[in-house]
């Protein structure tokens, strides 16, 4: 999955439009946008931080009940211009949910993906 595709499905889950998850994760609007249009998030370079010390994603992923380990990878993979074994092994990987039911968190060990679910 991509990270326009894991943060949009967290979104729907939660029922959050741009405007209000940029609002609720402290984070502007306009690098939220980038990230859902599909675009690379701001590669590493001197002096930038990387995923896993940049407190945006940090928040995103909370706020979005979002795994944040195999989030802050696929964030950095991205930066680096390349693909992770998260983003190759949940590719082919499409999850139908019923509508009273959102995805609370996931794990991922080795070929088994655990879903945790809530009624809403």
């Amino acid at each position: 999955m991509s990270i326009a595709e894991v943060l949009q499905t967290a979104m729907d889950n939660h029922g959050l439009n741009t405007y209000t998850l940029a609002q609720k994760a402290k984070v502007d609007r306009f690098f939220l946008t980038r990230l859902l249009q599909g675009y690379r998030p701001p590669r590493m370079r001197k002096g930038r931080k990387t995923a896993k010390y940049d407190e945006r994603y940090k928040r995103l992923a909370r706020m979005l009940d979002i795994e944040e380990e195999p989030f802050l990878e696929l964030v950095e993979s991205k930066q680096l211009g390349g693909t992770t074994s998260v983003e190759t092994t949940l590719a082919p990987l499409v999850i139908h949910v019923p509508s009273d039911t959102k995805i609370v968190s996931f794990s991922i060990e080795g070929n088994t993906v655990t879903l945790h679910l809530k009624m809403k």
